[in-house]
């Protein structure tokens, strides 16, 4: 859905990976349409290899997604955009995190705070939750563990959490506590003290990152 808000802001030259088949031909089908693209744009992703050429965008973005990617295969991820990023091209992440307090997907405060996953998704089972989704693909991860992954195969990462919190005045979308996410807008938009509560309180919501692709321009150097 952002690949196709950015299209529609003029950003055309749009390509998509999903895990699903018929998601990719609706996408495919609608922008073939939308757009007049002849050649397929939305590809089934295997978890493995990206189906690009090295060195083939100038911005990756990766929104939500990464709590869902396994940790046998989440190095490799990291490592597949760096591969299809050109040299000095961005990649951005949106990462639902370990220590975030409360977990959208399951709508729970802090047990993931303070138990194991196997633990936790057991306590949820407990409270009747259904945990398929979160037991089959949700591994959710300290925020640190991203950016390390992110500085190892990119070379650079900036943290870019505060930017979405200072400009976030649309609440509509938003399926977790409402009241709660416009206090905390307000609080970071005061003067001065607004950078003190961003500051700390930034470290517990929902990391975006933004990374320069330097690992490829060191490479093209050599």
């Amino acid at each position: 859905m952002t690949l196709l808000y950015l299209a529609a802001s003029g950003y055309t030259d749009i390509s998509g990976v999903d895990v699903g088949d018929s998601i990719c031909e609706r996408w495919n089908r609608l922008t073939s349409e939308a757009l007049g693209h002849k050649d397929q744009r939305f590809f089934v992703y295997d978890g493995h290899r990206l189906p690009f050429e090295d060195r083939s965008f100038d911005f990756v973005f990766s929104q939500e997604v990464l709590e869902h990617v396994s940790s046998d295969v989440l190095s490799d991820y990291y490592g597949e955009e760096h591969r299809v990023l050109d040299a000095n091209g961005m990649a951005m992440h949106s990462v639902p995190h370990r220590l975030a307090p409360f977990d959208s997907h399951t709508r729970t405060w802090f047990l993931h705070w303070l138990l194991p996953r196997e633990q936790w998704i057991a306590a949820l089972k407990m409270m009747g939750k259904d945990v398929a989704t979160a037991e089959a693909a949700l591994f959710l991860r300290w925020p640190w563990v991203h950016k390390s992954l992110a500085m190892r195969h990119f070379g650079h990462v900036e943290d870019r959490t505060m930017d979405r919190l200072r400009d976030l005045d649309d609440f509509d979308y938003y399926d977790g506590p409402v009241r709660l996410r416009q206090i905390l807008s307000f609080l970071f938009r005061l003067p001065v003290a607004g950078g003190l509560f961003g500051a700390v309180l930034s470290r517990f919501m929902m990391m975006d990152t933004i990374s320069e692709n330097r690992r490829a321009a060191v490479q093209n150097d050599s």
